[in-house]
């Protein structure tokens, strides 16, 4: 009965880390407004200007994700024309995560894409629907960079994974080597 207890629990455990959803991806965000470091820049006036830190995306690999979808931001927003500030929102988003999980991108052409909100501090595409090759930054003053094509300034928001591998796998991978060593315990 007891062995029986055992292996029940172990199996309920299992499956419980086999429906349970996934948690969210924490990305590395990276974004520098620098005309030497990125040919598709075409202008700056802070070429200082840069924003990192993280977005955390509740969105499977290879799925798309939204607004809703971004369960929290904490961007540093630094240059020598504006005051520094956190950037923890964005007024509209949207984007897809790569089928391994490793990187996400925001979307080029969909109503949804980033850009700025009407707060004292915002940061992103200069208008609505991105459709101008503009990222701004504002922060007391407002410092523009320009780039290439839209397509240019949303694909220099880099995002890449810090936590590639959502902890369901690593408790699906505990419970079958929980299950494993029962069973050479128990021959």
């Amino acid at each position: 009965m007891n062995r029986f207890v055992t292996h029940s629990t172990l199996a309920a455990a299992l499956t419980l880390c086999l429906v349970a959803p996934a948690d969210a991806i924490i990305f590395d965000f990276s974004w520098s407004g620098d005309p030497t470091a990125d040919a598709t820049i075409i202008s700056s006036d802070d070429a200082t200007l840069q924003a990192i830190g993280t977005i955390e995306i509740d969105a499977l690999p290879g799925s798309a994700f939204g607004l809703a979808d971004i369960v929290a931001t904490g961007i540093d927003v630094t240059g020598n024309t504006i005051t520094d500030f956190m950037f923890n929102s964005w007024s509209s988003a949207a984007g897809s995560i790569a089928a391994d999980g490793l990187s996400a991108t925001f979307v080029g052409s969909a109503a949804n894409e980033p850009f700025f909100g009407s707060g004292p501090a915002f940061f992103g595409c200069l208008f609505n629907l991105c459709d101008n090759p503009v990222i701004r930054a504002r922060s007391g003053v407002t410092s523009e960079v320009t780039y290439a094509s839209p397509d240019d300034a949303l694909a220099s928001m880099q995002m890449t994974a810090s936590v590639p591998e959502p902890t369901t796998l690593a408790l699906m991978g505990l419970g079958l080597a929980g299950l494993g060593y029962r069973r050479k315990k128990a021959a």
